[in-house]
C-alpha cells in the first residue's frame, strides 16, 4: 500500500503498481482503520480470520489491532487510518447520541453490501471524494473528516436497519439479489410474498433507500460490469445474461449509471479480452 497522505492523526493508503508491502503483521497505534476495495479484491488477516474484500464489502480494524494483508497489484484498495482526536474527540461524542467509534469494538467488523446497492454507492462515493480531495492543491482536512464521519454513520444506520428489518423484507431482498436476472417486477414480488403493492413499495424504499426499478437496475448493471471485466463475451450476450431483453435499453441504463457505454467500459477494463461484437449496438 502506498501512502497518499499522512499526518499524526490521519493517513490514507492506496494500492498502486509500485506499492510496497508492509510486514505480514503490523498495528497502528491509537489509529482506527476503514478498508475498502474499489476494484478487484484484497485479503486481510486479523487473528486467525481471513477477510476477502471486494467492491461490495468493507472491513473495520480497531486501534492497536495486529493485522496483515495479501499484496495484490490488481486491486484498487483504499485504507483510511484516523485517530479519535481527528474526528473531534470529546466534542463530537458530546454532540452525538452515541459514540460512532464503538462499531470498531463490536462483533461485526466485516460488511457485505452486495444486497444493499444504495449503501454501497454512498460509501464508495465518500471514498472517492476523499481520494479526489487529496489530489487538490489545498487539501481540506475538514472535508475528509466529514466524509469519514459520514461513512461511520452509514455503517451505524446499516446496523440499526439490520436489527429492525423484518424477516420478510430480508427474504425479499435476498430473492431479488438471487433472481435479478429474471423477468421480475414489484407486482410479481408483492403477489409472491403476499404483501400489498403500495405497502411493499413504501417498505422497499425505506429499507434500501431507492425505488425497486432503480435497485434492480443497479444489481443488473453491477453484474454486467463483472461479466465484462472477467470474460470476452459480446455486449449482447452480457445484456441478456444480466436480465435485459432489449439491447438499446441495456446500453441506455448502463451509460446512465456508469457514465460510459458498455462497449467503452469493456475496452477500458479488458483490452486483452476483446471479441468482435457482430450484434452490438451502442447508444451514441
Amino acid at each position: 500500500m502506498k501512502n497518499l497522505y499522512k499526518s499524526s492523526h490521519l493517513a490514507i493508503c492506496f494500492n498502486s503498481p509500485h506499492a510496497f508491502t508492509k510486514p505480514s503483521r503490523h498495528t497502528h497505534t491509537d489509529m482506527y482503520e476503514i478498508c475498502y476495495c474499489l476494484k478487484g479484491d484484497k485479503k486481510f488477516v486479523i487473528g486467525d480470520q481471513t477477510y476477502t474484500l471486494n467492491n461490495a464489502s468493507l472491513l473495520l480494524i480497531n486501534k492497536n489491532t495486529a493485522h496483515g494483508f495479501e499484496h495484490n497489484r490488481n486491486s484498487d484498495a483504499c485504507c483510511l487510518h484516523f485517530s479519535r482526536e481527528f474526528l473531534g474527540g470529546e466534542i463530537i461524542e458530546a454532540c452525538s447520541k452515541f459514540n460512532i467509534l464503538n462499531i470498531f469494538s463490536g462483533e461485526k467488523i466485516f460488511y457485505d453490501f452486495s444486497r444493499n446497492i444504495y449503501l454501497k454507492i454512498q460509501i464508495e462515493n465518500k471514498i472517492k471524494a476523499i481520494l479526489h480531495e487529496i489530489k487538490t492543491d489545498t487539501v481540506s482536512l475538514y472535508k475528509m473528516r466529514n466524509y469519514i464521519i459520514d461513512i461511520l454513520l452509514l455503517i451505524h444506520a446499516f446496523n440499526n436497519n439490520q436489527e429492525k428489518s423484518g424477516s420478510k423484507m430480508s427474504a425479499i431482498i435476498k430473492f431479488i439479489s438471487e433472481n435479478h436476472h429474471d423477468n421480475i417486477n414489484l407486482n410479481y414480488i408483492s403477489m409472491k410474498f403476499g404483501i400489498n403493492y403500495k405497502t411493499l413499495s413504501k417498505n422497499f424504499i425505506s429499507t434500501t433507500g431507492m425505488k425497486f426499478s432503480h435497485y434492480l437496475n443497479q444489481l443488473r448493471i453491477e453484474k454486467s460490469k463483472k461479466i465484462l471485466e472477467s470474460s470476452g463475451q459480446s455486449i449482447i450476450s452480457v445484456c441478456f445474461e444480466s436480465g435485459y431483453n432489449d439491447l438499446a435499453h441495456f446500453n441506455k441504463v448502463f451509460k446512465k449509471l456508469t457514465g460510459i457505454s458498455p462497449g467503452r467500459y469493456k475496452k477500458a477494463v479488458c483490452p486483452d479480452k476483446q471479441m468482435p461484437d457482430k450484434c452490438e449496438f451502442e447508444q451514441k
